[in-house]
């Protein structure tokens, strides 16, 4: 409930969600890292791994944006894992933003985008790190109702 009347909140407030269709990759990527920081989670993707990859795959890799006028409030990478599955790979938010909980917008329209593309699953990431579970984040991923499942993981031991 709590999420819904977050959601109608932003909308009344004029925020906008927007697929970022010529990302500015050092804005997005400064978005993200920021973010991170701020929750104590590291950046898993330098600069420019993070290029490479949206200009390797493009038909995989899309960025998201939730704006408030012209100020960028919250980012959403996704990645196409198949023609059923799109991964949320990074989430973030602007500080200054938190009460309005911008992401709960973000993922509405990530959401609304997977339905429109006829994905089957809109995978809203891990959470955990290292096998610990954040059970802040669970509990946030489960309110705007995701499903908890068990996932695989494999690691390239060189």
């Amino acid at each position: 409930k709590r999420s819904k009347q977050l959601l109608q909140k932003s909308l009344r407030l004029g925020f906008r969600f927007e697929e970022i269709i010529q990302p500015d990759f050092s804005q997005i990527h400064t978005f993200i890292a920021r973010s991170r920081e701020r929750k104590g989670r590291p950046m898993t993707m330098d600069f420019v791994s993070f290029v490479r990859h949206f200009e390797t795959f493009p038909e995989a890799f899309k960025a998201f944006g939730v704006w408030d006028t012209q100020t960028l409030i919250a980012v959403g990478i996704t990645i196409r894992i198949n023609a059923r599955i799109l991964y949320t790979f990074y989430l973030a938010d602007h500080e200054a933003y938190l009460p309005f909980s911008p992401t709960i917008l973000l993922v509405a329209g990530i959401y609304d985008y997977a339905q429109a593309q006829n994905y089957q699953v809109l995978d809203l990431g891990i959470a955990s790190e290292k096998g610990i579970l954040n059970e802040g984040l669970a509990k946030f991923k489960e309110r705007l109702g995701g499903v908890f499942s068990e996932k695989e993981v494999y690691e390239w031991v060189s």
